[in-house]
């Protein structure tokens, strides 16, 4: 299946976008975002997300990005903090705010899907601006979030899987609209990392991470769990493995 991406892609044939002078000073060193990357180049990509590059960031290679939708229990600061430490070379990132979903009680179903279309279009023009000035790899494309924010990032890569490689949710669960808006085709075969901390949740048999990944299964969706205890809802452990997970995906396919 050709990526959602990949057409967006096809004005850069025979050359490697390039990050021009003219926008490498929007991202700027910023020890307080990332610390201990001083040359990590973080700053605005549109009004509403702000994007990192790795210090030793290389045009010619084509970078999975992380698509990290932010909210209260996780802030663009933090977000950008786990990409890098997920690995400080291995992606480059994105932290988009104004992500979050009304609960189903909150809102008619025309206004739900009045506000999720809003959602995906902010995320489809922040990528596609930061492609602007950074080579991602057109089917490494990863949306992730904790808590509420990831419960968001499950519905939209339900609702529009062919636009992602992947879904990654700290915390979050299954939303319950997935069950009428998720693409069933374009899901199965899609990757879902799915982690919980024994201290925010145990890991009943009916607890919010086994429903979700009993729901994902059911649509035919390659999911992976990971429990841990932790007093944090994303801990370094949590983003180590989370690394060996993409990696593992990204040989698994041997391109």
């Amino acid at each position: 299946m050709k990526s959602y991406w990949s057409e967006s892609f096809e004005e850069y044939a025979g050359s490697v976008p390039q990050l021009p002078e003219s926008r490498s000073a929007t991202f700027r060193s910023d020890a307080d975002v990332v610390p201990g990357l001083p040359m990590a180049r973080i700053g605005s990509v549109t009004e509403f997300a702000r994007g990192y590059i790795p210090s030793n960031y290389e045009p010619g290679y084509a970078y999975p990005l992380i698509v990290w939708l932010t909210g209260p229990e996780c802030s663009q600061h933090k977000s950008l903090s786990h990409v890098t430490q997920m690995s400080p070379q291995n992606y480059v990132g994105l932290a988009v705010n104004g992500c979050l979903l009304p609960t189903a009680d909150s809102s008619s179903g025309a206004s739900f899907v009045t506000r999720l279309a809003d959602i995906e279009n902010r995320i489809v023009s922040a990528v596609r601006t930061f492609r602007d000035s950074v080579n991602v790899h057109a089917d490494r494309v990863f949306l992730a979030g904790v808590g509420a924010s990831a419960t968001s990032a499950l519905m939209v890569a339900l609702h529009q899987a062919e636009w992602f490689a992947g879904g990654i949710s700290f915390g979050g669960e299954f939303p319950s609209a997935a069950r009428l808006l998720a693409h069933r085709r374009e899901v199965s075969g899609r990757r879902f990392w799915l982690a919980a901390t024994k201290s925010r949740m145990d890991w009943p048999a009916r607890g919010p991470v086994s429903t979700t990944a009993r729901e994902l299964v059911a649509l035919g969706a390659d999911v992976t769990t990971h429990l841990e205890e932790s007093e944090q809802p994303v801990s370094r452990d949590m983003l180590r493995t989370l690394d060996e997970w993409i990696l593992t995906g990204i040989l698994g396919h041997g391109h």
